[in-house]
């Protein structure tokens, strides 16, 4: 099961907010749910829960997005945030309205794999980061992503969600990494501060061009819809690695008889 809550919200107090600020939501969040169930996803490490806060009209608003993965997480999560209508913070000087409110949700796996199926009608594919996002590798920060990230990352969120429909064998993965690569992007540093700590990653857009065979292809598609509620990368739940995936197509804009540009751009 997954539920989505997407939230347009405001700060009474007057502060504009910034990407940064998705970790202090995920800390309000945390303080409405039952303390032991907070305590046990501390304990053991569970991510059941992600969410990440986009700032819109330069800053003054913002949507707020939190996904829910799986029956027990929904059970916790789902009834506070049906009800929640505002939020506080006295020493960040967060006065937080929700403005609107929408949930969608998917009830089993296979909806999820039917959706998926359903999703993309082409080999290429534009994959947005809507919050700063990176991968990390030998204790090192990665500044840029690769498919092979990309893919690994996916495999794993879907693998600790999923249940018994997991991709456990490495030979697809790999088939799967060969097989898709980044034709072109658009992509700017962002850091996101957390904790007293800066960390290096980005935001902005790539193209993903997949050439694989047929099964491993609904694979692909499948990960790249589940990525919508998951995030890639690090520190999801803190509000990092929030994307949005759409079949990519290309926009020819004519700026004279001579000359044309070409650019992507994703539908709706």
């Amino acid at each position: 099961m997954i539920k989505q809550f997407r939230m347009n919200v405001t700060n009474g107090s007057g502060q504009r907010f910034t990407y940064a600020m998705g970790y202090q939501f995920y800390g309000m969040l945390m303080e409405k749910l039952e303390p032991e169930y907070v305590a046990r996803l501390h304990a053991e490490q569970l991510t059941p829960i992600n969410q990440s806060l986009v700032p819109v009209k330069n800053g003054e608003e913002a949507v707020w997005t939190v996904n829910i993965l799986g029956e027990e997480a929904i059970d916790k999560a789902a009834p506070v945030l049906d009800q929640l209508e505002s939020m506080t913070m006295t020493n960040n000087e967060l006065d937080i309205r929700i403005v609107s409110k929408e949930c969608t949700g998917l009830s089993t796996v296979q909806d999820i794999i039917k959706s998926a199926s359903e999703a993309y009608h082409s080999n290429r594919t534009l994959m947005s980061f809507l919050t700063p996002t990176s991968f990390k590798s030998k204790e090192t920060y990665m500044l840029f992503p690769s498919v092979e990230h990309i893919v690994g990352s996916l495999i794993n969120k879907w693998n600790m969600y999923s249940g018994y429909i997991k991709i456990e064998d490495s030979d697809a993965q790999r088939f799967l990494i060969d097989g898709i690569k980044i034709d072109s992007y658009r992509l700017k540093s962002s850091y996101y501060h957390l904790k007293g700590a800066v960390i290096p990653g980005f935001i902005g857009h790539v193209v993903l061009n997949s050439k694989l065979p047929a099964p491993l292809q609904e694979i692909w598609h499948l990960l790249l819809f589940f990525s919508s509620y998951c995030g890639v990368g690090i520190k999801t739940s803190l509000g990092m690695g929030s994307v949005r995936t759409n079949d990519y197509v290309k926009k020819t804009v004519r700026i004279s008889s001579e000359q044309e540009k070409t650019e992507g751009f994703a539908p709706g």
